[in-house]
């Protein structure tokens, strides 16, 4: 898929978000991002986590649309 969106973030890509919020303005200060996924990889045990704090880049397909940090990972059923 040419416009997957992947997170790279402590040396791991993930990507198979169930949604997906990028927002980037120039009236918008700072740009922000949150994704949603399951916290396992289908038929795999490796847990998809990422730590506060954690530095990170946001892809869309081959761009680089964002850098940053995690501020937040919020784990729910």
């Amino acid at each position: 898929m040419k416009d997957k969106l992947i997170l790279t973030s402590g040396g791991k890509q993930i990507s198979g978000w169930d949604s997906v919020r990028v927002m980037r303005s120039i009236w918008r200060l700072p740009s922000d991002f949150t994704l949603s996924l399951m916290d396992y990889y289908p038929g795999n045990d490796d847990k998809q986590l990422v730590l506060p704090g954690d530095s990170c880049t946001v892809h869309l397909g081959d761009n680089l649309v964002m850098t940053g940090y995690i501020d937040r990972w919020n784990p729910e059923l």
